[in-house]
């Protein structure tokens, strides 16, 4: 399951669900896709996974992190992580 979940155009949410459920049913509820989560990135609509835990079959902070890099270069995403993070 992709950790971002990304449409060409500027959606709202209800728009974005419908787009989402025509890939996977169940991928709406899998995301933060109200219209208050969503952001906007060169004409295209982008929405976070809400399925975060310490679970090796779950995303972390860093493949997030690298995710969002490799699909908006222009953003120039930076991230230090803590000691907690590092202790891990």
């Amino acid at each position: 399951m992709p950790l971002i979940l990304v449409f060409d155009g500027t959606l709202g949410s209800a728009e974005f669900e419908a787009l989402a459920t025509q890939r996977r049913r169940d991928l709406p509820g899998r995301y933060y896709t109200s219209d208050d989560d969503l952001f906007h990135v060169d004409g295209r609509t982008w929405a976070f996974t809400n399925q975060w835990s310490h679970t090796e079959e779950q995303p972390d902070v860093t493949n997030f992190i690298s995710e969002l890099q490799r699909l908006a270069p222009a953003l120039r995403v930076v991230a230090r992580l803590g000691e907690r993070t590092r202790a891990r």
